[in-house]
């Protein structure tokens, strides 16, 4: 964790990318984690403190430098609580996955076997969380505490790539799902590799 004091971002937005008091917080601890941990969305402020959603990785990482999409890995949504008056100390953090790659969409795919998260948005009907499906697809799930989340849409992807057949050959899908909620309606921001849009150099969308 970095900060950077508030009032002077209000000066110079190029504060953010200037920041200081750095700290870890977390490493891996547990099974599902084993291999490497990374942050999810930003954390949520819960009666208990702060809610960080992560993702756990379990498996062996290749020692190829090469640019190919990873197989062999397990991608895994965990939690953890950081405490409300000092967010660089973690109060508890779940020794089981809240999430794991279980559908068909999320077991097979450009990089198999992943359930990532990457944005939650609170409304009235429940925190909803937008996540990754091996790297190919995106789905949603539901929670009314923000540890037990169920999977909407039947576990199917809510959105699937394109595959523009005018587009590039870059077939690595959708993903990096951020949304938010306003007047009764979700907006979702997202990356396709394979729309007609994509950038020429790489096919990011």
């Amino acid at each position: 964790i970095s900060y950077v004091p508030a009032a002077e971002v209000g000066k110079d937005v190029s504060r953010l990318v200037r920041m200081s008091s750095h700290r870890l917080v977390a490493l891996s601890q547990h099974p599902y984690e084993v291999t490497k941990i990374g942050a999810g969305p930003p954390p949520r402020r819960v009666p208990e403190g702060w809610l960080l959603l992560h993702d756990g990785v379990s498996g062996e990482l290749p020692h190829s430098s090469s640019f190919e999409p990873t197989q062999g890995l397990v991608y895994s949504a965990g939690a953890m609580i950081l405490s409300a008056d000092d967010p660089g100390t973690v109060v508890a953090r779940t020794s089981e996955p809240l999430m794991h790659p279980d559908t068909p969409d999320e077991r097979v795919g450009t990089v198999s076997n992943v359930v990532f998260p990457t944005c939650t948005e609170e409304t009235s009907a429940g925190t909803f969380v937008f996540y990754g499906m091996a790297d190919a697809r995106i789905g949603v799930a539901r929670s009314d505490d923000g540890m037990r989340w169920t999977r909407l849409n039947g576990g199917a992807p809510i959105l699937v790539p394109a595959r523009d057949p005018h587009g590039l050959p870059n077939d690595y899908g959708a993903g990096q799902p951020s949304a938010t909620f306003v007047d009764g309606l979700f907006y979702l921001i997202y990356t396709d590799t394979t729309g007609i849009g994509s950038n020429p150099g790489n096919g990011a969308g």
